[in-house]
């Protein structure tokens, strides 16, 4: 119980350029190895890990990158060689990530990288991996993934005045995550964004497959345009004083193939003030705005989106019909 994480930082620094502030593990749970198993796995452990209060900070700026208030893995099942892992449940509470965007334009989990070192850089012949017999992929089963009031803020110092904004209360379930092809999980996720603007998210998914699949519906109610101003005076060359966005999206992938619904809604979109920008485009954009508004002054987008992953194909001509209307 309590084994502080901080002493064993050096270790982490060969990863990443992380400094960490505090956290402690705790692990309850038995261990068997086997230096000789010809029909047994190498090794087995049953039992929970937890991490609790992790702050995790840039080693060189000193500012918050991560933390959480509790992380749980509960009733751990996990074999090597062969190697399978089942998990009742994974809990997740309080989890924070903060993002930025630096006044050099550089996201800021960026410099989190280790910087290469040539004079530490192996020879050739050392460097080539030993070509290792692959073995069948490990099977992977998770019951339950909890979240609870989880927190991503958002920060673009590239711009002035800089933006800020955020996704609040995460909060929902994922249930029955597996390696199985035919596996499929069931995702059900609520926050708020700008701790105002309702999101949902729902669906299946199978991350964890060959070929992943992906069946969500997300929905964002009534998001207050006016703290992205800053990017309108920049790209458009005017403020925004008033806006608000709604989302209806449908996205479904199954052996690379994606079909989507983009659905928008932004009412009330008025721009604000001209700003002298070198940045902003010469297209009359609130000519565009004021063709796409209805009488309600509200602009609907239907986008939908067909094909391969790799090549998609968008459908807007939808949009140029209601526009023309």
């Amino acid at each position: 119980k309590n084994i502080a994480i901080q002493p064993f930082q050096p270790y982490f620094e060969r990863f990443a350029r992380i400094a960490v502030d505090s956290g402690a593990i705790d692990l309850d749970g038995q261990i068997h190895l086997a230096v000789e198993h010809p029909k047994a796995p190498l090794m087995t452990f049953h039992g929970s890990l937890g991490v609790k209060a992790l702050a995790i900070a840039d080693r060189d700026q000193g500012s918050p990158v991560a933390s959480w208030k509790q992380f749980q893995l509960r009733q751990v099942a996990l074999a090597v060689d062969p190697t399978t892992v089942t998990i009742e449940e994974v809990g997740l509470e309080q989890p924070t990530v903060h993002l930025a965007v630096l006044s050099d334009g550089q996201l800021n989990l960026m410099k989190l990288l280790p910087q290469a070192d040539a004079g530490t850089s192996p020879p050739a012949s050392e460097a080539e991996p030993a070509t290792a017999k692959r073995g069948p992929p490990p099977s992977i089963a998770i019951k339950t993934i909890k979240l609870l009031k989880g927190t991503a803020t958002f920060q673009d110092e590239s711009i002035t005045p800089t933006v800020q904004t955020g996704l609040y209360d995460l909060t929902g379930t994922i249930k029955g995550l597996s390696s199985k092809q035919l596996a499929r999980a069931d995702v059900d996720l609520t926050g708020r964004v700008d701790k105002v603007a309702p999101l949902k998210i729902a669906g299946v998914i199978n991350p964890l497959s060959k070929e992943a699949f992906t069946d969500l519906t997300i929905t964002l109610g009534g998001m207050d345009l006016t703290a992205e101003g800053p990017y309108s005076g920049k790209y458009v060359g005017y403020g925004l004083s008033k806006g608000k966005l709604s989302l209806d999206l449908k996205y479904k992938v199954s052996q690379k193939q994606l079909e989507a619904e983009n659905k928008v809604l932004v009412d009330q979109l008025t721009f604000g003030e001209k700003v002298d920008s070198p940045d902003a485009t010469s297209l009359p954009v609130p000519l565009a705005v004021a063709l796409l508004k209805d009488r309600k002054g509200r602009i609907e987008i239907d986008l939908p989106i067909r094909g391969d992953l790799n090549d998609p194909d968008f459908k807007y001509g939808k949009v140029v019909l209601s526009t023309l209307l």
